[in-house]
């Protein structure tokens, strides 16, 4: 197979060489970090149009010396296989004649038309980009196209430094930089075997800068011719002792394979690339290498859907953040609305308590109202007790009206008292209820660091309190009423009192003008009822009023004539008797 494809590309030399290009163009190749910046640099100082701006960037201060364009164009089509510089997948090679590939027509063309306008400007052109390493391919159709003859710029650098360079910038782990590497520098030689090319090592700029010059400038004859003078101070100004950057000189690559790769690589181009020994060699790791790169279609697969699940877990993992995100935002909600029920439950308490004070003001109120009744009363007692023997039925009348009254005061006193006894069961139910209150704000304390408890016990407190209130507010109501019934018995019973008043003076006015009577014979006393109290009044006592009548009637009753006295009682004081 080997041979086939050698007689293949002395062929394709032959057919090279039967038409032979008439306009060259300079293509600066290499890996990362392998300082091709640096040589298009240096040939833009030369004279050679190698780029549109220089543009810096962090780890190339003097700028990247590229054609921005391109290198976005060859971006897009690394896209097409998931192989850009940054992808997970970008070591695994390119699939089998991906060069072929339909969707690659477009991108091509606008790569052509970009430099059939480079060209166009005239003069000695070129171009650079490590991406042109890889999609080599599609530059081989482009340049048979367009009639260039490309000369190659191979920019070669220890695989070590270059691992330790992409670790420092980009994090990559270090047997993946010198493995990346080794893929660029094999796929930089195959693709430039036979055509014109110049080697030129990274460690020899900071080494001897002149003799990687001196390399270019025979290289591509550039159409700027300076003095020896002026070429070295231009390539001191470009070239600075801290160009590299990796920091360790002499380090050798770990991977065995790469070390001895390398090895060969750095002898070919000690030989300046015409040793037809090393040059087979080199040819023959080249075949067995890409026939082993083939061999990790598999692994890709496999790398993909590990991939694939992890960004599937990762989403479904923010999905989650999310999710507990808004439970705990609702639930800051829920609390938020917690506290502020908690909040007016405990006002409405306050309300409640405020309430319940002002019932005990008027409590005070109405017990310092019936102490005063209890006093006018015994000042009536002590004005009855004067009215004599004489008075004593109506008196016996009156107390027993008085008793019947004290013992409905009485009956209004233990009623009070049970109102006061509610009242203070009612603060005791209130200071219970405080309590839970106290409880519950802790148990919400508690609940914010286990907010997954909080519905439960919240639903319950908020119930327990809510019906607390209602009893509370039915028995105030009740409590109410209750005053108010006792309020308007006391003021019944200060009417009834006032009416008995009223009818004791009467009667007893009554029962002096009948003394008077009885004193001075001859005077005609009537018994008829010209009280003046009005039978509205006088009602609710006429039982009493009769037996009055009935005891006054006896007690004025007159005594037997002396039989000496030979007279007879008048016809009036007999008539008045009867």
């Amino acid at each position: 197979m080997s041979d086939v494809v050698l007689r293949t590309d002395s062929s394709l030399d032959s057919m090279n060489r039967a038409s032979q290009p008439e306009r060259p163009v300079i293509v600066v190749v290499g890996m990362h970090r392998s300082g091709t910046s640096l040589c298009s640099n240096v040939l833009g100082m030369m004279g050679v149009d190698m780029a549109d701006e220089p543009t810096p960037g962090p780890g190339n201060e003097l700028g990247h010396f590229e054609r921005w364009d391109i290198v976005g164009l060859q971006d897009e089509a690394l896209a097409l296989f998931d192989r850009t510089y940054y992808s997970p997948t970008h070591d695994f090679p390119l699939p089998p004649a991906w060069w072929a590939d339909f969707r690659l027509r477009p991108i091509r063309a606008r790569l052509k038309e970009r430099l059939q306008e480079i060209l166009g400007r005239g003069g000695l052109v070129g171009f650079k980009d490590p991406r042109t390493t890889r999609l080599m391919p599609i530059w081989t159709q482009i340049f048979g196209e367009l009639r260039l003859r490309p000369r190659f710029v191979v920019c070669l650098r220890n695989p070590a430094h270059v691992a330790i360079s992409l670790q420092t910038r980009d994090g990559l782990e270090l047997e993946t930089g010198e493995l990346r590497a080794l893929d660029y520098i094999v796929d930089a030689l195959r693709h430039t075997r036979g055509r014109d090319r110049c080697f030129i090592h990274y460690e020899d700029w900071t080494s001897d800068p002149l003799l990687n010059a001196r390399k270019l400038l025979d290289f591509v004859d550039p159409p700027i011719h300076l003095e020896q003078r002026d070429f070295e101070i231009a390539i001191s100004s470009i070239v600075r002792p801290e160009a590299n950057r990796s920091g360790v000189s002499g380090t050798k690559p770990r991977q065995p394979l790469v070390r001895s790769f390398y090895s060969l690589v750095e002898q070919f181009a000690a030989a300046g690339g015409h040793d037809s020994g090393l040059d087979a060699d080199i040819e023959k790791f080249t075949h067995s290498y890409i026939a082993f790169r083939q061999l990790l279609g598999p692994f890709e697969t496999q790398f993909k859907q590990a991939a694939a699940a992890r960004g599937e877990l990762e989403r479904a993992l923010g999905e989650a953040r999310n999710l507990l995100h808004a439970e705990r935002e609702s639930t800051g909600h829920q609390l938020a609305e917690s506290e502020h029920r908690v909040a007016e439950l405990a006002a409405a308490l306050q309300e409640a308590q405020a309430e319940c004070a002002r019932q005990a003001e008027q409590h005070a109120a109405v017990s310092q109202g019936l102490a005063e009744t209890s006093q006018a009363l015994e000042a009536e007692r002590s004005a009855s007790a004067q009215l004599g023997q004489t008075l004593s039925a109506a008196q016996a009348a009156a107390e027993q009206a008085l008793a019947e009254r004290e013992r409905r005061i009485s009956e209004l006193a233990a009623a009070l008292q049970e109102a006061q006894a509610e009242c203070a069961r009612q603060a005791e139910q209130h200071a219970a209820v405080s309590q839970g209150f106290a409880e519950t704000s802790q148990a919400l304390d508690a609940e914010r660091l286990a907010y997954a408890q909080l519905g439960e016990t919240l639903n319950a407190t908020q119930a327990s309190a809510e019906q607390a209130l209602t009893e509370r507010e039915r028995r105030i109501a009740e409590l109410a009423v209750a005053l108010q019934e006792a309020q308007a018995e006391c003021a019944r019973q200060v009417e009834q009192n006032a009416a008995v008043s009223q009818l004791l003076h009467e009667t007893t006015q009554a029962l002096e003008a009948e003394r008077a009577a009885q004193i001075v014979p001859g005077t005609e006393v009537s018994l008829e009822p010209d009280l003046s109290v009005s039978e509205g009044a006088a009602a609710p006592y006429a039982a009493q009023a009769a037996q009055v009548d009935q005891a006054y009637l006896v007690a004025v009753q007159p005594e037997p004539q002396q039989a000496d006295s030979g007279e007879a009682a008048p016809p009036e004081a007999s008539a008045a008797a009867e």
